[in-house]
């Protein structure tokens, strides 16, 4: 794949990727897209992506990959707690529920992250709600202005990141 390029890992529930792959091409940048355990289920409209499709891996490895990757498109907690621990722009699908417990949860989280990052780019708000089915599901427009204000997003999330480290070890933690 291009090192120079934007790596993004995509594990998620069958997001549908068509408004992505617009906003991609609008980027200036060429984009690395990591498909991992699905297909790409929308046309690939930019000339400017390299689509990879990965194999389910170990653990070990979708971990290293989600720390080379310069944004995470993550489903489930699991991913998304190795993701942040990254300091990598994450963007999470929760495990989609028929009562829609699941924007509990979500909104929980964005609640969280408002308070440690007030600052924090809205379109990212308005892109974990799309696709989580909080609200519409996120445009060209809104996922090109998210691309656009990655510069500030990294430093958000690293921010994320180290509030992460400064809660400690969760296991050493319970026991004491």
């Amino acid at each position: 794949p291009n090192i120079d390029a934007l790596w993004v890992s995509n594990y998620t529930y069958d997001m549908p990727l068509t408004e992505w792959m617009k906003g991609f091409n609008r980027y200036h940048q060429p984009v690395v897209l990591f498909m991992m355990g699905g297909t790409l289920n929308a046309p690939l409209l930019a000339d400017n992506v390299e689509v990879i499709y990965l194999p389910l891996m170990e653990q070990r490895s979708f971990d290293t990959l989600l720390a080379l990757c310069n944004i995470n498109l993550v489903r489930g907690e699991d991913s998304f707690a190795t993701s942040l621990q990254t300091g990598t722009p994450t963007v999470w699908q929760a495990y989609p529920q028929d009562d829609q417990i699941h924007h509990v949860k979500v909104e929980a989280f964005l609640d969280w992250a408002n308070k440690l990052l007030p600052s924090i780019h809205p379109t990212w708000l308005e892109i974990i709600r799309g696709i989580n089915g909080i609200i519409a599901p996120p445009s060209e427009t809104i996922i090109f202005a998210f691309l656009k204000s990655l510069g500030k997003l990294y430093q958000d999330f690293f921010a994320v990141r180290q509030q992460i480290q400064l809660l400690g070890n969760f296991s050493k933690n319970l026991r004491s």
